[in-house]
């Protein structure tokens, strides 16, 4: 759980690296751990300001910080059947938008649509049997984390060209 999380943190961060301007000094120090935007809410915030994700995303990535934080804080006896770690497990979003049962065809497994990218790409995850694991806290959760680690990566904004004057405003 706590790894999970630090894979969608750097997946994020990375994202948003892609769409800012070629100047890693300066993008280390936005997105740095005492930058201004270095707080993964911030980064989840400012990825879905600028329509890089959606609201689902958002709020998933958020409730999967907050799982993350628990398990980190409480690695002993906690466990995804517990309060409160069901309950958020319960309000994650991209399962029940993004899966489908694909019964006994695998080939059917799992579905995403990347709104950024506008078109569905269909991933191969093998979930099994959705309707019947659909409930389980664990699976709600390592989906939800496979889904956005999924969408991170493939969201691939193309970074800025540099602004330069043409050789017209010189003469």
């Amino acid at each position: 759980q706590v790894v999970s999380g630090g894979i969608l943190e750097t997946g994020l961060k990375a994202m948003l690296e892609r769409c800012l301007v070629d100047d890693p000094a300066l993008s280390s120090r936005f997105l740095g751990q005492n930058g201004s935007v270095g707080a993964f809410g911030a980064q989840v915030n400012l990825a879905y300001l600028i329509g890089l994700i959606g609201r689902d995303a958002r709020d998933d990535l958020a409730k999967i910080a907050v799982i993350r934080n628990a398990f980190a804080h409480q690695p002993k006896g906690l466990a995804f059947s517990a309060s409160p770690i069901r309950e958020h497990c319960r309000d994650l979003r991209l399962p029940d938008h993004h899966t489908r049962d694909c019964g006994d065809n695998p080939a059917d497994a799992l579905l995403i649509h990347s709104e950024h990218q506008g078109r569905v790409i269909q991933l191969g995850l093998d979930i099994g049997r959705r309707d019947e694991r659909i409930t389980e806290p664990r699976w709600r959760f390592e989906v939800t984390v496979q889904l956005l680690h999924f969408l991170l990566k493939r969201t691939s904004p193309r970074r800025p060209a540099s602004i330069s004057p043409s050789a017209a405003w010189e003469t």
